[in-house]
C-alpha cells in the first residue's frame, strides 16, 4: 500500500506540475487578490472564468482528435505484453477519474465554486466507452476483467453497485458474476468480463493485508488520460499508466501522444 500511496502521490505532484505550468489557473497572474489582514480575498468570478475558459478550449481541443485511434495504440504497448504471459489470472483495471477539487497552489482557505464541467471526465468517457472497452477484453482475452472506477482500492461495493457498476452501465459483453468476501465473512456478488470463462463461480477475498487489494493474486493496471498543454504541442495527451501486483511490485510509464494528420504519434515515452 505505501509504495503505491507513493505512485499516487507522485501522480498527483505530476498533476500539480502540468497544471501550474500550463492551461491552469497561474497564481503569478491572478491580479485580484486583495490582502485583508493575513487572509485573502480571492476573485471567485475571474476563477470560474479563466476554468471555464480552459475547459472550452480543451473540450474544443478533444472533438478534434479521434481517441478510439489512441486507444488503438494503447492497447498494442509492449508493456502490456508482460501482463499477457503473465499467469496471474485476475486483473483489475482501474481508469483513473478522480478531479482535483483544490487547485494547486491555491490557499486551501479560498472557497470559489467550481465550474461544473472537467475535461478529465470528458476523457474519461470518451476513452473507456463500450466500444474501447471490448477492444481492451479483447487484447486481455485470457483475463478476468475487473473495472475499480476512481481512486485505487475504492471498495468494491462502490462498484458493483449496478448504476455505479462499468460493466452494467456500458453493456458490455460477456459479464459474469462472481462473490467477493470481505473480512467479516460478508459476501457481496461482483461482475467481471472475460472472452475465456475459465472459472464457473470467480471468488474473491479481501485481504487481511493492507498492502493487498485482495486475497488472490492479481495484476493491478493503472491508467490515467491528462491533457498535454501546450500551444507548441496542439492535440496531445499524456498517458500515465500504473502496474502492480499484490506483492506491491509495480513500475510506471509515461506516453505522450499526439494527433496529427489523422494519426497519432509517440512523442516521449518516460
Amino acid at each position: 500500500m505505501i509504495k503505491f500511496v507513493f505512485s499516487f502521490l507522485m501522480l498527483l505532484s505530476f498533476l500539480c506540475f502540468r497544471a501550474q505550468e500550463q492551461d491552469t489557473v497561474n497564481i503569478d497572474e491572478i491580479k485580484d487578490v486583495v490582502l485583508l489582514g493575513f487572509k485573502s480575498k480571492f476573485d471567485c468570478e475571474r476563477y470560474y472564468n479563466q476554468e471555464k475558459e480552459i475547459y472550452e478550449k480543451q473540450f474544443k481541443e478533444l472533438e478534434s482528435v479521434n481517441l478510439e485511434l489512441l486507444f488503438n495504440e494503447f492497447s498494442k504497448l509492449e508493456i502490456f505484453n508482460e501482463i499477457k504471459i503473465n499467469p496471474r489470472k485476475i486483473l483489475i483495471l482501474n481508469p483513473e477519474i478522480t478531479i482535483i477539487n483544490v487547485s494547486c497552489g491555491l490557499d486551501s482557505d479560498i472557497n470559489c465554486p467550481r465550474f461544473e464541467n472537467n475535461i478529465l471526465f470528458d476523457l474519461y468517457q470518451k476513452f473507456w466507452n463500450k466500444k474501447n472497452y471490448e477492444k481492451f477484453q479483447k487484447v486481455f482475452k485470457n483475463k478476468s476483467i475487473i473495472p475499480l472506477i476512481g481512486i485505487p482500492f475504492m471498495s468494491f461495493k462502490d462498484n458493483m453497485i449496478n448504476k455505479n457498476n462499468f460493466l452494467k452501465s456500458n453493456r458490455i459483453k460477456l459479464v459474469y458474476e462472481g462473490v467477493y468476501t470481505d473480512l467479516n465473512s460478508k459476501k457481496t456478488k461482483f461482475y467481471y468480463s472475460s472472452n475465456e470463462k475459465r472459472v464457473e463461480n470467480l471468488e474473491l477475498h479481501k485481504s487481511k493485508d493492507s498492502n493487498k487489494i485482495l486475497s488472490e493474486n492479481y495484476i493491478h493496471l493503472y491508467v490515467k488520460l491528462l491533457p498535454y498543454s501546450n500551444d507548441n504541442f496542439p492535440n496531445t495527451y499524456n498517458i500515465y499508466i500504473n502496474i502492480s501486483n499484490e506483492e506491491n511490485k509495480a513500475f510506471e510509464r509515461i506516453f505522450l501522444y499526439q494527433f496529427k494528420d489523422r494519426k497519432w504519434k509517440l512523442l516521449k515515452n518516460k
